[in-house]
């Protein structure tokens, strides 16, 4: 009998024309299925992952607020003893206030947010940040800023008449702070700088380099 061609699948290249019967599917193929084997499926629409809000007691004693958005609307956490850190992830949109007096604060990863603490006993820290207002309603020793795009942080009186209150940045662009100023107590806003000057001197034992804030934010 006379045998006709096909396109059959083989390790010798696909679609190759060769004899026999009926051309097999193809053996990367899943069978009934186009889906490569080896190769990841379309994924489905993404989940947003849940807010999240829980204190762990002794011996950690954090509060953790995680994925929070607009849609949970304000925030609060009541902090009920100095021991007791914030450590607050992942916010993107959102408004949190923390009241009380807490240990230390760290605000990572979150997107154009709003964080409003009462006093901090230790650093509150911002970290991996874009886009975010911060504020401090008594106290706090210092506020580093770290890895952060855009950040406006609002100071108390009191911090403003401590001399030991610092502000640390590092790898960090668009900072600016705002405090009250004047017999007012009206609110003024001032860049943090981002450009230094650095010159090295070789006069005495040891070389040393020193740094000054460069002339563009000298008004």
């Amino acid at each position: 009998a006379k045998r006709r061609k096909v396109r059959r699948w083989d390790s010798r290249g696909n679609g190759r024309v060769r004899w026999g019967g009926e051309a097999p599917q193809a053996p990367h193929l899943r069978p009934g299925m186009g889906v490569l084997v080896g190769q990841e499926e379309a994924p489905g629409p993404n989940k947003m992952p849940e807010f999240k809000l829980e204190f762990r007691p002794a011996p950690i004693n954090k509060w953790e607020c995680e994925f929070a958005t607009k849609e949970q609307g304000v925030i609060e956490i009541t902090v009920e003893s100095f021991t007791h850190s914030i450590y607050i992830r992942k916010a993107d949109d959102a408004t949190i206030v923390v009241k009380g007096k807490c240990n230390s604060i760290l605000v990572d990863d979150c997107n154009k947010s709003k964080v409003l603490i009462q006093s901090c006993m230790s650093t509150f820290e911002i970290c991996n940040c874009k886009r975010m207002q911060v504020q401090v309603q008594e106290s706090a020793p210092s506020i580093a800023i770290d890895k952060t795009d855009g950040c406006l942080v609002y100071l108390s009186e009191e911090i403003v008449n401590n001399d030991a209150f610092s502000i640390t940045a590092s790898k960090s662009s668009e900072m600016n702070v705002s405090f009250p100023f004047g017999p007012d107590g009206d609110y003024t806003e001032k860049p943090l700088p981002e450009q230094f000057v650095y010159k090295i001197n070789t006069e005495g034992g040891e070389p040393s380099i020193t740094s000054e804030v460069s002339d563009l934010y000298s008004s």
